[in-house]
């Protein structure tokens, strides 16, 4: 059998997914957060969210990248609904983002100013004290309240959770729980956070929210 090894890759990406969700998934059984109709609901997802993984990685040094993701549903994570890097600016990587996440609307970005209907609620930095690729989270419901968001770093079309060392919050995102990939290691941190110490480079699950 001649095996294709972009097939190959994709497959043990997506096992790779399955079994990080896994972990998290009896993490927060065990904490209370989610029932066993939404871990149910959220391993089922893992489909999903690998085809969106296959996507080449566009992180490169000197992009700019953006993430918009939306409320978080009650026991599941906030869905995904636009994803952008780009070479021009930061406007441009959300004005893109953007035009994904509401493909009925024209978003213009003219030299710094653009038109936006998300919020800022995160920086993910590659290193720590906020150096190297950073990479930016929008909410689509607005600043951050003591509900807040929850969402999983590589749910979308580049995997942050194995590169992720320190992250600053905006908008009223001051406080943030990170769930390791061993899904039993659990950090909690208020906003801005320079060094994220025992999840360094390994986390699968976020939540951030106002306290």
């Amino acid at each position: 059998m001649i095996i294709d090894p972009a097939m190959e890759t994709h497959q043990e990406g997506w096992k790779m997914s399955f079994i990080k969700r896994s972990s998290v998934a009896q993490y927060l059984t065990r904490a209370g957060t989610i029932g066993v109709a939404s871990v149910a609901a959220l391993l089922s997802s893992t489909t999903v969210s690998s085809a969106v993984d296959a996507q080449p990685d566009l992180r490169t040094e000197g992009q700019e990248c953006a993430i918009i993701i939306g409320k978080s549903p009650a026991g599941q994570a906030s869905p995904t609904l636009g994803a952008a890097c780009s070479s021009v600016s930061a406007d441009a990587a959300l004005a893109a983002a953007e035009t994904q996440a509401n493909p009925g609307r024209n978003r213009k970005v003219m030299g710094s100013a653009v038109a936006q209907s998300s919020t800022l609620l995160m920086r993910y930095w590659e290193h720590i004290n906020y150096q190297g690729t950073s990479y930016k989270v929008y909410g689509a419901a607005g600043p951050c309240d003591a509900d807040g968001y929850s969402f999983y770093p590589d749910s979308g079309p580049w995997s942050w959770g194995d590169v992720m060392s320190s992250v600053e919050g905006f908008n009223g995102c001051n406080w943030a729980k990170f769930v390791h990939q061993n899904g039993t290691t659990v950090r909690s941190y208020w906003l801005p956070v320079r060094d994220l110490g025992a999840v360094n480079d390994n986390v699968s699950y976020i939540k951030v929210s106002h306290r």
